[in-house]
């Protein structure tokens, strides 16, 4: 994330506004949230085990998004629909 591009104004912005968001999903298990802040930009890395986490809990955490309703018992997570939402959001995905 671009810093000027989510308009904030730098690195010290940025992390008063994320870390908050980051510390809400210290607690769920099965998610991991990072942020590296760099002088202009932030990358974030988020990691979900789905076979421990719940997915209530996860809809609770701030910018955790789903496809489709994953609160339904037997609901599932799909790769490419995934991919696709979230590089329409603006992503970039990195290999």
């Amino acid at each position: 994330m671009e810093y000027e591009a989510a308009g904030l104004g730098s690195k010290e912005d940025a992390q008063e506004m994320l870390d908050p968001m980051v510390d809400q999903g210290v607690d769920v298990e099965g998610y991991e949230q990072t942020i590296e802040y760099g002088d202009t930009s932030a990358t974030e890395e988020v990691s979900i085990d789905y076979e421990i986490a719940d997915m209530s809990e996860l809809s609770e955490v701030p910018g955790y998004e789903s496809t489709g309703n994953m609160d339904e018992e037997g609901a599932f997570i799909s790769l490419e629909e995934s991919r696709e939402q979230l590089e329409s959001a603006g992503f970039t995905e990195v290999e």
